[in-house]
């Protein structure tokens, strides 16, 4: 296989196994979701039969989410890996032993996957070498940077919708209630406090915009670098710390690439335009 269908095959395997886990991602909230809803609804819920099959409905969405928990991170993990392997692969031109080994590894399915070469991926047509390494960073930080950030503010601001819906029901609803209303209502809002606490809605935002902040630090100083003809020290570190900061946040929400891809490629293409970057 030539270097340059490796690299093809390795994006292949990034796009899949991301992909993957997005999905997997998605249907985990969901799922996180549906056990508030269900501890929500049993406060309603007097009828000891009802609760216990409300009880064991709740049980399956909990199993049902392990599972899918489970799969978000092996996909997730497998897709990371694949990233990294083509920075290395097809950025630096260094070839890997243990290739075929990796590669077992990977277990999204390519079937129904659209074809893209890292010639339509990457802007960079640098030959392999630290400079392509770096345009290929700094590409990729451009993209993150933008879909981490609003990904953090459509949690926060999820959070803050519902938060106020919570207490504009409360101070409508509320006053008219009677002592049982007062404890149920009370009760509603203990499970919107866990579903905020079981699925970590703010840390997670926290994670969005700290690797939003640690992808613009970086495009700093990959700016930096390419005027000086990008130092190998300053690539390599940076390498490492896009790396770090992509792999301790979750990936972006599903539906934001698209939703943001023409304003996306519009700023992208007005960059390089500004700074030469893949002779643009």
């Amino acid at each position: 296989m030539t270097d340059r269908k490796l690299a093809d095959r390795l994006l292949d395997h990034q796009r899949a196994e991301l992909g993957q886990s997005e999905r997997f991602r998605t249907a985990s909230l969901l799922l996180q979701f549906a056990v508030a809803l269900a501890a929500a609804a049993s406060v309603f819920v007097d009828d000891h039969n009802e609760l216990l099959w409300l009880a064991i409905v709740g049980v399956f969405v909990l199993i049902a989410w392990f599972v899918t928990d489970y799969f978000y991170r092996r996909h997730r993990g497998a897709g990371d890996q694949a990233r990294r392997l083509l920075l290395i692969m097809n950025g630096l031109g260094e070839l890997v032993g243990d290739y075929n080994v990796i590669e077992s590894s990977f277990t999204a399915s390519l079937d129904n996957l659209s074809s893209q070469s890292v010639d339509t991926y990457f802007a960079s047509r640098a030959p392999p070498s630290f400079a392509r390494l770096g345009e290929m960073l700094d590409e990729s930080a451009f993209f993150t940077a933008d879909l981490q950030g609003l990904s953090g503010q459509v949690m926060i601001l999820a959070l803050l919708a519902t938060a106020g819906l919570v207490v504009m029901l409360g101070l409508v609803f509320g006053p008219s209630l009677n002592a049982d209303g007062q404890v149920a209502a009370a009760r509603v809002i203990l499970s919107f406090l866990v579903l905020v606490m079981s699925s970590d809605v703010l840390g997670a935002a926290f994670g969005h915009f700290e690797a939003h902040r640690a992808m613009e630090g970086i495009r700093l100083r990959l700016s930096a670098a390419r005027r000086l003809n990008y130092p190998h020290g300053d690539v390599l570190q940076a390498m490492a710390d896009y790396n770090a900061a992509v792999e301790g946040a979750l990936q972006p929400l599903a539906f934001l690439y698209e939703a943001r891809r023409k304003d996306l490629d519009q700023s992208w293409a007005t960059y390089k335009q500004e700074t030469g970057l893949g002779g643009g």
